[in-house]
């Protein structure tokens, strides 16, 4: 299970973080690995594909609904729709929408997806705590 909070800053030696900076740290790790999944992710897929993959992350209305429409008709009836709907209580349909076109879109496209993902945060895990200073320099830099 993927865990991006304060306990694996702490598993990583990254302890005297004040609330603040342990947000900010927290956000760029987010940030780094999404960066790093997509790039591990896109591999092998079609221009076609990218844009249409695209546009569903965007939540573009008509995408999202076209493809649900296409592909998951019965979406209403798939736990994983119910667990998404749950769990953003407060996002618009549309965005509920597309966070579970997305997820099924990867599920269908790229059905690694979830052993890519926790690949990259195995390895990004692992170099934040040979070195959780200097990484967190270095991801810092680079997201700047």
């Amino acid at each position: 299970m993927i865990s991006l909070d304060d306990t694996l800053l702490r598993e990583c030696g990254l302890t005297d973080l004040d609330p603040t900076a342990t947000a900010e740290v927290l956000t760029i790790l987010r940030s780094e690995l999404e960066v790093r999944v997509g790039a591990v992710l896109v591999s092998g897929l079609s221009t076609a594909q990218l844009d249409e993959f695209s546009r569903i992350e965007d939540a573009h209305e008509p995408t999202v609904r076209h493809w649900v429409a296409a592909h998951a008709a019965d979406h209403e009836r798939d736990p994983l729709f119910h667990r998404i709907r749950h769990g953003h209580p407060s996002a618009s349909s549309v965005a509920v929408l597309a966070e579970y076109a997305a997820t099924k879109w990867l599920e269908q496209h790229r059905p690694d997806y979830r052993d890519r993902v926790a690949d990259v945060f195995g390895a990004l895990r692992k170099e934040l705590a040979a070195d959780p200073v200097d990484t967190i320099r270095r991801l810092v830099r680079a997201h700047r």
